[in-house]
């Protein structure tokens, strides 16, 4: 994916025709866009991406969507993106999606995105607390999973670099 790519297909959600297309297709794929770019591993991308991240703001403008009924799911997918690119700009890194979602660390150890350093399971209250860093950059985090309502949840904290 590219900026212009990104765009073209922000900019069709918001002139096609209701007639044409369901308005949860197109809440769908633009959710889908926003989590398929917080999941992009390829870090040059997402600078190309953050550095070109001010054509995206537009979008992000509740004007923009005001003829679609379901204005207020855009703007969140829309918002998610923009925040994102935002804190890949400041960082260089794409590990900046576990400030914004919840990922399981074995998951992101399994693609290659962290390297789990320790891992502390408590088999009484299903709590894990994990020490990993990114393999892009090395920035360290404390995870915390544990059993919330109807499943598991992480919840991430970036640590200070040694």
């Amino acid at each position: 994916m590219n900026i212009e790519e990104l765009l073209s297909t922000l900019t069709t959600g918001n002139k096609r025709d209701i007639s044409e297309i369901s308005e949860i297709s197109e809440i769908s794929e633009i959710s889908e866009i926003s989590y398929a770019l917080l999941n992009l591993s390829d870090v040059d991308m997402l600078k190309e991406l953050a550095e070109n991240r001010y054509q995206i703001r537009s979008f992000s403008e509740p004007s923009y969507w005001s003829s679609n009924e379901n204005k207020d799911a855009i703007l969140k997918s829309i918002n998610r993106i923009v925040k994102f690119l935002d804190a890949v700009s400041i960082t260089g890194c794409r590990c900046e999606k576990y400030a914004q979602a919840s990922y399981f660390a074995h998951s992101e150890t399994k693609h290659g995105l962290i390297e789990i350093l320790t891992n502390d399971s408590d088999p009484k209250t299903r709590e894990s607390k994990i020490t990993c860093k990114c393999t892009a950059c090395g920035q360290p985090y404390s995870v915390r999973e544990f059993e919330a309502g109807f499943g598991r949840r992480s919840k991430w904290q970036k640590r200070t670099r040694p």
